[in-house]
């Protein structure tokens, strides 16, 4: 909607100014500028009623604070886009590579033209020409989403901001010296595992490989050092899921920019030191172009900053404590029985024999609960699997969580009926070396594992109630050093 009623607004200023000053003599071409007047007034009323729509759209979004942005230690007041100039920029990978990333200085951004390159149109070509697209997405390549900043000349933009002023806005034109912008588009924000593993991993290795010094980039990074940078964060879809929205603010971003760049007021423009734009197609799974660098500590680093920011700071401690104590002997972290966590699912994919599998439990030597993770909120969840050495479930986003247990921990994936997907397989082996974490899949491969209803081909396999295997999860668990009780209630 802002670029189709930008371009109104363009037509209206050019007719405006080339003729209502020549004939303002007469009373018809009075009218008629003063109509003008009223549509272009209309134009930016327009603009800010799609603003205050987003606002009620995206309530999670980081309230937009001018005075707040004005104040800040690093803010210096811009009169003139030739104050930007020049406009240089790195891009890593080939233009349109599945893995390119451009990292540009004094990108700007506002209502009206998004993210954009100030450039002198009689400048030389590398400062003339458009940046090169950046993949914005980190998912499969059918997901990739090339992005390009708006090209605007210095002289454009100065008109444009006189026409502001001339039309009563306030103009506040910002450089924030110190403040690195950071763009991404997510992949499937709603699915939990998704959201972790093509967003918030992707996000934390772009920060990584950005703010970590050259030497100690795995105690810089994995500690989560960038943490006290400045870093504003532009999501270009948007995100609504409210669970998501509470781990992205784990981050600590200053400012998160949701959707469009419209949340700005008009006249506002505000232009960064440093903005970085992609997410490099790096990811824990097949489908990207590279995996996570073992010298940045991602998986470390999304753990440790999850838990800083659900869990109280004195239990932080204490499993960094565990954790490192585990990593060094090999045994659960508690240093007792397992700690084993089994998830039932309500509707789709719930485990048809729950009472075979608890009574199986109860002749070995574990602590064990039976939970559904529909009435855990996050931050339970971040606790509960932070606590827990041994994870059953069946294929889907309770595995997801695997990222906040314990070093030497076992997950048991359960596939259903005609169903196999490696998935969390992948992401496991990755943590294999850091956590010295083991996944194994058991499969009941027949009818009878499934309901009757479940059992046509046509049924979407992953999505069958299921039956787990009760004797290749006995050798399972026991082939983990589980032992049987002594005496079994």
């Amino acid at each position: 909607m802002a670029r189709f009623v930008w371009i109104v607004h363009r037509l209206v200023y050019i007719i405006k100014s080339r003729y209502c000053n020549v004939y303002t003599g007469f009373i018809l071409l009075v009218g008629v500028c003063i109509l003008l007047a009223r549509v272009q007034q209309h134009y930016l009323s327009a603009v800010e009623r799609h603003n205050l729509a987003e606002d009620r759209l995206f309530p999670n979004t980081t309230a937009f604070s001018l005075d707040k942005l004005l104040s800040a230690p690093d803010a210096v007041r811009l009169y003139s886009a030739a104050q930007l100039l020049p406009t240089n920029y790195t891009a890593t990978g080939y233009p349109r590579e599945r893995d390119s990333t451009v990292t540009a200085r004094h990108l700007c951004l506002d209502a009206i033209h998004g993210l954009f390159r100030v450039v002198d149109e009689a400048g030389d070509a590398a400062n003339t020409s458009p940046l090169p697209e950046a993949n914005i997405v980190t998912a499969g390549d059918s997901f990739d989403r090339f992005f390009q900043a708006a090209t605007v000349t210095v002289d454009a933009f100065d008109a444009q901001q006189r026409l502001f002023a001339r039309n009563g806005r306030p103009i506040h034109f910002i450089l924030l010296n110190e403040t690195t912008f950071f763009l991404m588009e997510t992949y499937f924000p709603s699915h939990y595992s998704h959201f972790l593993v093509n967003n918030a991993i992707p996000l934390l290795e772009v920060l990584g490989w950005h703010y970590a010094p050259d030497t100690n980039r795995l105690d810089y990074a994995s500690h989560l050092g960038w943490m006290h940078e400045r870093r504003h964060l532009y999501i270009r879809d948007g995100m609504q899921q409210q669970e998501q929205s509470s781990l992205l603010q784990a981050y600590r971003f200053k400012h998160i920019y949701r959707n469009s760049a419209s949340t700005l007021p008009l006249g506002t423009t505000v232009c960064y030191d440093t903005a970085v734009l992609g997410l490099n197609s790096t990811c824990p799974v097949g489908g990207c172009v590279k995996v996570p660098n073992p010298a940045l500590g991602t998986y470390t680093a999304l753990r440790r900053m999850t838990r800083q920011h659900f869990l109280p700071a004195d239990m932080v401690r204490s499993l960094e404590e565990s954790d490192a104590a585990a990593a060094h002997s090999r045994q659960p972290a508690n240093g007792g029985r397992p700690r084993v966590v089994v998830v039932q699912r309500r509707g789709t994919r719930a485990l048809l024999n729950l009472e075979e599998i608890e009574a199986l439990l109860r002749g070995l030597d574990v602590e064990y609960r039976i939970v559904e993770l529909e009435h855990y909120s996050m931050a339970q969840q971040v606790e509960l699997f932070s606590h827990t050495d041994v994870l059953i479930a069946v294929h889907g986003n309770a595995i997801g969580n695997l990222f906040w247990l314990p070093p030497n921990a076992l997950i048991v994936e359960i596939w259903q009926y005609r169903w196999e997907s490696h998935w969390f397989k992948y992401i496991t082996e990755q943590l294999a070396d850091e956590r010295n974490m083991k996944h194994a899949i058991i499969s009941c491969g027949q009818p009878e594992c499934a309901l009757p209803s479940e059992r046509d081909l046509s049924f979407d396999a992953k999505d069958r109630a299921t039956k787990a295997p009760i004797d290749k999860l006995n050798a399972t668990l026991t082939s983990h050093g589980i032992k049987t009780r002594a005496h079994p209630s």
